[in-house]
């Protein structure tokens, strides 16, 4: 390391029980080929190869703690990365997820363990995956940061996993396809010399490795006083003791099925059936008008078939894994670890009879997501967590992805995938929607649609299914600038969080403002904080109740590493809290990746109005015809090198100019294949002038709320139903879907009292009345004509369904022309003029007008002389155009009535 923008490395042998260390192991063969027992000044790390050989095997912890101990007391290099023996985390987590130090270069045994294994060209292919990974995600991280507008970057963004069975060539082939981490190494100093390594000092303190640097760690701040209502926060047990009814329920009146039922079914997959498909199709309208009419989003609508190359881009094919384990003697049986460790600590929460025993259970919970296999292992060999199924003992967690192959066209040979999420189509079609929209940031483009995941272990219902429906939205905004200007709307909006810093304690959630939140630094931006307020109202406008819902913070391990914050709204139900919508700040990442790919230009130019002017650094006509001189042959490569540095940003040059004369000397990689050594000498020639920037290039960032329609439906589900306490002589409850009349399958039924109404021809001309007033108004309503049962039972059968109205017709219908409107939650009832009917339960519908003000203007068994309909100020006064009390004999008219008015409407 030289300077506050060199490099610093770092060796760490994993542990994968007793392995051969071998002296290889401690060589940092990466990107140029530094052998750390040699290179490094001072001669206090030529002791460690024979430590190893003394050593041999390292078989614990406590072993490699004090190894690691040695290397920090004799170079300082690790810094205080490594406080206690359990501190010892793999690098692979951290190559993944914390890219702050300036440059890690994770040394990962390729010979002992791995030494004449059948699996070793599949460890090969994979660690380069792991270096491309890294290095895509320091190109997207490069692409959004201020140091391409001109700003200083102080910190260097790569972790690297490097095999060291890789030659340098190789790690410098594939470094050489992202073209931002060349520029940037160009820019501040390049890879260092293979023979010139400069020991860095001493820091004062470094944080955990799993810690990101530019961020601090997660802090505790006290929470507020929870909204009116939402004192007490009960447990799922309600949800738990209702379960079995609504299953029931759900599949006795076809909300829906296991798909292909008949032929005994798929697990994983579910067909709806009607009022399951109209409570469906209701929500997403009403998701659409909630996000897509409100913020004035483009719609897009995307294949579900998408070709291996986008999915490789995205990373997908890769990194779309999740940790499996297998009974040992049952093959046939599989777990998906992370989840099956969650049952098991829910379990021993429950069972538990201490607040020690029960914070632990809740730690272990908390962060099952995010741990890693040797993690997973250690979890599951400490609490003994066994195939739930047969008791037998689970063999060691292995990756294993979830996406669907699928070959294209007659051949087969082109590779293609069900598309594992909706948003990789808004990604391929951002260029586009930014024409539609004017080239004005920042907007948002939607998409609704099927996504495809093989899960290891689908079941609990709609919860973990293998095709599912998505509602996505992806928000681009200026990295820079993550203000919202509507912010100030939810702002106010108290909810329940629970950050970082409460789930590593395994403490219980805060009530908090979203004021308060983005405020402190808890929620990372304004615009995340108004999308999490706009869920949340979307959440409590469909009927989930408040004291059920809150906002989880994702852990660092668990997090993207390209993500700077990310939230999941979780809803409480049966199994506890299920992630329901996550609200992720997911950087320039997507974009960046297939910019890279596709070589197609996706950078946004924000115009300057007014231009901006800044110094700027460079070389004179005679300095640069003598820094090519002094290259020889190699004079061209530095002249290319110089002007792409120019090109992108004109004053990296200078930043450039300042590290070379602080460091002394300073090596870059003026490209793939050379690097050259620069000196204060050879910068002489210099020169200032003042440029007028007017234009910026960047990478949009993206906020993206992802919503999973089905689990939404399975929690809504249960928070509307209750049973009814059975009256008379009925013995059994009834079952009741309170759910919001906007969601319902169908707003109205209508009904005849009994038998001798449906056969009276006044009936069918009275129905029609309805019919045509109700379609018009666009409300949707069903005939339940079956009069052989009660009238009760026939409106417990509909209130099952969630139905909210309830029309019955009676003799009295034939003699004054009015009918009984019942509510379905409060079971009253009112007398209303057939005319007036449709307008009323449409405006009900809409939420114009509520059953207490219909109650007081329409008295139960009364006629609606009394007054009639008041028309909505929100729409036109049809007062006019409806008419008092028709005659039994003219339904004709009434009809004709309602039609005119419904025309006019």
């Amino acid at each position: 390391s030289s300077g506050a923008m060199g490099w610093t490395l770092h060796v760490h042998p994993l542990q994968y029980g007793g392995f051969r260390l071998e002296h290889k192991c401690l060589i940092a063969a990466a990107c140029n080929g530094v052998d750390i027992s040699v290179s490094f000044e001072g001669g206090s790390l030529q002791r460690l190869p024979a430590l190893v050989t003394e050593q041999g095997v390292l078989h614990s912890s406590s072993s490699i703690a004090r190894y690691i101990a040695g290397v920090r007391r004799d170079t300082g290099l690790l810094g205080d990365s490594f406080e206690q023996e359990g501190e010892i985390d793999s690098w692979v987590c951290f190559a993944r997820e914390s890219l702050e130090i300036p440059l890690c270069i994770c040394c990962y045994p390729t010979r002992g363990l791995w030494q004449g294994s059948t699996d070793a060209q599949k460890y090969r292919d994979s660690a380069l995956s792991e270096v491309s990974a890294a290095c895509s995600a320091v190109e997207s991280r490069l692409a959004c940061s201020p140091f391409l507008c001109g700003e200083k970057f102080t910190l260097a963004d790569i972790a690297v996993l490097v095999p060291l069975q890789q030659s340098a060539k190789e790690i410098a082939s594939l470094l050489g396809k992202f073209p931002r981490l060349q520029a940037w190494t160009k820019a501040c100093g390049s890879l260092p010399a293979v023979s010139r390594v400069v020991r860095p000092a001493p820091a004062a303190s470094k944080p955990s490795p799993c810690t990101k640097l530019d961020k601090p760690p997660p802090k505790k701040i006290k929470g507020c006083a929870p909204p009116s209502g939402c004192e007490v926060l009960p447990g799922p047990q309600t949800f738990k003791s209702n379960r079995s009814a609504l299953d029931q329920l759900c599949t006795r009146r076809f909300f829906f099925r296991p798909g292909s039922e008949i032929y005994g079914g798929v697990a994983g997959f579910f067909t709806y059936g009607p009022p399951g498909c109209a409570i469906k199709s209701n929500f997403l309208q009403l998701w659409r008008r909630h996000f897509v009419v409100e913020e004035q989003l483009l719609e897009i609508e995307d294949t579900n078939i998408m070709t291996s190359q986008v999915l490789t881009a995205s990373g997908h094919v890769e990194r779309f894994n999740d940790f499996m384990v297998k009974d040992t003697k049952d093959e046939s049986k599989f777990f998906r670890a992370d989840k099956l460790i969650e049952e098991v600590m829910q379990k021993k929460i429950d069972e538990a009879t201490n607040d020690a025993a029960k914070t632990e259970y809740q730690k272990v919970m908390n962060q099952a997501d995010g741990y890693s296999r040797e993690e997973l292992m250690e979890v599951i060999a400490k609490y003994d967590i066994r195939s739930p199924e047969t008791g037998n003992p689970l063999g060691e967690p292995y990756e294993f992805n979830l996406m669907f192959p699928v070959p294209i066209g007659p051949s087969g040979n082109q590779q293609g995938y069900l598309r594992p999420e909706t948003a990789q189509g808004i990604f391929l079609n951002y260029k586009y929607c930014l024409e539609q929209n004017g080239n004005r940031l920042p907007f948002g483009v939607a998409q609704i649609g099927r996504v495809y995941r093989n899960e290891i272990a689908p079941r609990a219902g709609l919860t973990r299914m293998r095709e599912f429906s998505q509602c996505e939205i992806e928000w681009f905004v200026k990295p820079t600038d993550k203000s919202c200007a509507k912010f100030a709307d939810v702002k106010h909006l108290t909810l329940l969080f629970h950050p970082q810093a409460q789930q590593l304690d395994g403490e219980d959630p805060i009530w908090l403002t979203l004021e308060k939140a983005v405020a402190e630094g808890i929620v990372d931006n304004e615009t995340l904080g108004y999308f999490i307020g706009r869920v949340y109202l979307l959440m409590r406008k469909i009927g989930v109740k408040e004291q059920h819902l809150r906002f989880r913070q994702h852990l660092p391990k668990e997090m993207a590493h390209y993500a700077s914050d990310c939230w999941d709204c979780e809803i409480e139900c049966c199994l506890g809290w299920l992630e329901c919508v996550g609200i992720a700040d997911r950087s320039c990442f997507d974009l960046n990746a297939h910019a890279q790919a596709t070589k197609e230009d996706l950078q946004y130019r924000e115009t300057l109005d007014p231009p901006i002017v800044r110094e700027c650094v460079k070389l004179s006509k005679q300095g640069l015809q003598d820094l090519m001189k002094v290259f020889g042959k190699k004079g061209k490569q530095v002249r290319a090198w110089y002007d792409s540095m120019q090109k992108e940003d004109p004053t990296s040059f200078g930043f450039f100019v300042e590290r070379v004369k602080k460091a002394g000397s300073v090596m870059v990689a003026v490209d793939c294949d050379t690097n050259l050594e620069f000196t204060p000498s050879m910068l002489q020639g210099t020169e200032t002038e003042n440029k007028k920037i007017t234009t910026l290039r960047y990478t949009p960032g993206v906020i993206e709320p992802s919503l999973g329609v089905d689990r939404v439906l399975f929690c809504l589900w249960e928070h509307c139903y209750y049973a009814r306490p059975a009256e008379g002589d009925e013995k059994a409850t009834r079952g009741v879907l309170a759910i919001p009349p906007a969601l319902a399958p169908y707003k109205v039924i209508i009904l005849p009292v009994d038998q001798r109404i449906s056969r009276d021809a006044r009936f069918h001309d009275a129905y029609r009345v309805l019919r045509t007033g109700l379609t018009r108004r666009r409300v949707a309503y069903t005939l339940d004509d079956a009069a052989s049962a009660t009238i009760g039972k026939r409106y417990a059968r509909n209130d099952e369904l969630g139905i909210p109205y309830a029309v019955t017709m009676d003799q009295t219908t034939f003699e004054d022309g009015t009918a009984t409107l019942r509510e379905r939650d409060s079971m009253k009832q009112v007398r209303v003029n057939l005319q007036d009917l449709p307008e009323l339960v449409s405006q009900l519908c809409l939420g114009l007008t509520d059953w207490d003000e219909c109650s007081k203007r329409f008295p139960a068994n009364s006629s609606s002389r009394s007054g009639p309909l008041r028309p909505c100020s929100d729409f036109p006064d049809l007062s006019d155009q409806v008419g008092t009390v028709a005659a039994p004999s003219t339904f004709r008219e009434i009809e004709k009535s309602i039609a005119d008015a419904a025309e006019v409407g």
